[in-house]
């Protein structure tokens, strides 16, 4: 019996012997299961309202975790947060969901990259509303699209300098301040579109250098103020339609020298001056489409456009014998160089200059039809121009002359020294050498020739009588 007990304890020590050898490895195995079947928020999720839930969306990002806060029906206020350390992709809250204000410190102790708060109707952000982001340099998009703002405050958005993109449109804002951008000097794409912002302060972009795309599409504006763009200097997309413009003064994009699309449709704008465009040396596309346009000889430089396309394809609403011909290609036989009450002399001295300036060179108009600015810019122009080659045709002829008159006192020399010598030798011939005492040698060759070619051509009257 005894040795049976031993054998007993002997099998079982052996048994536990191997598996606590083989620990380590089932350790591993559970460690390893356990990290996979953990959620991919490395923690827990911050959301406290049960109607908010952290998740994957893979058409929002397949990195990071969201948190989405949906249908919570009318509420005063943001629902509260646990603090945490975890960065989140996009903060949510949507659905049948209706939220009145933002209050301080809304979003504290949460990290996130962008935030959405979209058709809530919103009516009032507290300032501060933002400044309880757990850390708000990683912020990089606000969107408060479809709300019911009236008015922002300078301080709405202080503190999110790393904000690159400001959703804003479809709200009832009327005034903006410059102060209220004066802190985001990272932002590259700012919407505006769909307020009622009928004029806007000069210096309310003046701090967005690194802007890069400005939507300030229907916002019932009517002017533009010349200085409104000055300091876009990246500025590449500009949306202006769907507003009442009926003017674009020559110096409105001023500035915006990298501006390679801009969208004017649907205005008021019967003409476009080349003036305008001459601004934008690098604009590829011009949307111009629903404007009442004017197809006369103003716009005529449309035609020879070949550096910007016209995407929309705008057509002309008058006059009438043009009608929905494309601005690009409507008949221009009618342009002349010069109206009914312009003369030549009146513009150039030079009339030839207006019709060659005005056909050669496509950014020009009618000069009868144009300001006096632009016609006295053409004029000067196509006379400097004249100028300058009259100048080398007066140059040219004064060297000619010049080169003329030294041929012929060469010419003139050469005949005076000839003549010298054979006159030289007709003193001399038929006398002795006073040192050799022999008659001199015949005349010089070139006396013989320069005689002949010389001498008078024979009359009758010089033939005498015996020659005859």
């Amino acid at each position: 019996m005894a040795g049976v007990m031993a054998g007993l304890y002997r099998d079982f020590g052996a048994a536990l012997q191997w598996r606590l050898a083989r620990l380590p490895y089932l350790l591993t195995v559970v460690a390893v299961t356990a990290m996979f079947a953990l959620p991919a928020t490395h923690g827990k999720c911050p959301a406290v309202n049960q109607h908010c839930s952290c998740r994957k969306d893979l058409r929002i990002s397949s990195t990071f975790n969201n948190i989405f806060c949906e249908d919570m029906g009318k509420i005063s206020q943001v629902p509260p947060f646990y603090p945490s350390e975890t960065t989140y992709f996009l903060l949510t809250i949507r659905g049948d969901t209706t939220l009145l204000t933002l209050q301080v410190d809304a979003f504290k102790g949460i990290n996130i990259r962008g935030l959405e708060l979209s058709s809530l109707g919103i009516t009032t952000i507290i300032p501060g509303a933002f400044a309880g982001i757990g850390n708000m340099t990683r912020l990089r998009a606000l969107y408060l699209d479809n709300n019911q703002l009236v008015a922002l405050l300078n301080d709405t958005f202080s503190g999110l300098g790393a904000l690159t993109g400001l959703y804003l449109r479809n709200n009832r804002l009327t005034t903006l301040s410059p102060a209220m951008f004066s802190k985001l000097k990272r932002l590259q794409h700012l919407y505006l579109g769909g307020n009622r912002l009928v004029t806007i302060p000069d210096d309310t972009f003046t701090a967005l250098s690194n802007l890069w795309l400005l939507n300030l599409d229907g916002i019932h504006m009517a002017t533009l103020n010349t200085t409104l763009f000055r300091n876009l200097s990246n500025l590449e997309r500009l949306h202006l339609e769907n507003n009442q413009i009926e003017r674009i003064p020559d110096q409105s994009f001023d500035g915006l020298t990298q501006l390679k699309e801009l969208h004017l449709s649907n205005n008021r704008l019967s003409s476009v001056s080349p003036v305008v465009i001459n601004h934008l040396p690098l604009l590829e596309r011009l949307y111009l489409s629903g404007n009442p346009l004017v197809c006369d000889c103003d716009l005529a430089w449309l035609r020879w456009i070949t550096t910007i396309t016209f995407n929309d394809k705008p057509v002309c609403s008058n006059p009438s014998r043009v009608r929905g011909s494309l601005v690009t290609s409507f008949d221009i036989s009618m342009c002349s160089p010069l109206n009914d009450t312009t003369t030549a002399s009146e513009t150039t001295d030079n009339p030839s200059d207006v019709a060659t300036t005005v056909i050669e060179e496509a950014y020009v108009t009618t000069v009868g039809e144009v300001s006096t600015t632009e016609a006295h810019s053409v004029t000067t122009r196509s006379g400097a121009l004249n100028n300058s080659s009259k100048g080398s045709q007066e140059l040219l002829m004064i060297v000619i002359g010049s080169l003329s008159a030294a041929l012929l006192l060469a010419f003139g020399l050469l005949v005076y020294r000839n003549r010298m010598a054979c006159a030289k030798c007709r003193e001399t011939e038929g006398q002795v050498d006073p040192y050799t005492h022999n008659l001199p040698e015949s005349r010089d060759t070139t006396c013989t020739v320069y005689d002949t070619i010389a001498a008078p051509v024979p009359t009758y009257e010089n033939i005498s009588r015996d020659e005859a």
